[in-house]
């Protein structure tokens, strides 16, 4: 993404961002090659640089919905669901608060409500059973009725 950006800049939206895009003090690293600096150069567009940064927001946010939904479905509450993902994760509270996290997951979680147990169990016994019958033990015959019954009971 970073060496198409260097590539084909964008300058779409450079009218509508000031001189000064960053609110924050962080800054990241990134590494290109010799050869990439020499063809393309280092500098991105304003506008590559909101997209940039919006990429990995998005992938961030997205990242926390799915982490928390999974605390979620293994029976944690949410409050403590948040902190164990801003601790995993190094999010420090000043740059991803909680509240913020908070109303961003109700804002867009989806409604996959997952029994993680029967979900983990299923595949836990089938996991089994195939290693078994590889091993000779019970037929393949065994299995295919397995998947069956867990096909109806779904």
């Amino acid at each position: 993404m970073f060496k198409r950006m260097l590539k084909k800049p964008n300058y779409d939206n450079e009218h509508k961002y000031k001189n000064e895009l960053c609110k924050q003090s962080h800054v990241v690293e990134i590494s290109i090659s010799d050869r990439d600096f020499y063809r393309h150069g280092w500098e991105l567009s304003k506008t590559d640089i909101v997209s940039f940064g919006r990429h990995f927001e998005h992938n961030a946010k997205w990242l926390m919905r799915s982490v928390v939904s999974t605390y979620i479905s293994f029976g944690i509450p949410i409050n403590i669901s948040i902190v164990k993902f801003q601790t995993r994760f190094h999010m420090e509270e000043e740059y991803w608060p909680f509240d913020a996290i908070k109303q961003d997951f109700f804002r867009f979680k989806t409604n996959n409500d997952i029994d993680f147990n029967q979900f983990a169990f299923q595949h836990l016994e089938k996991l089994i059973l195939v290693n078994i019958s590889n091993a000779g033990a019970i037929t393949r015959h065994t299995v295919k009725n397995y998947e069956k019954i867990i096909v109806q009971n779904q």
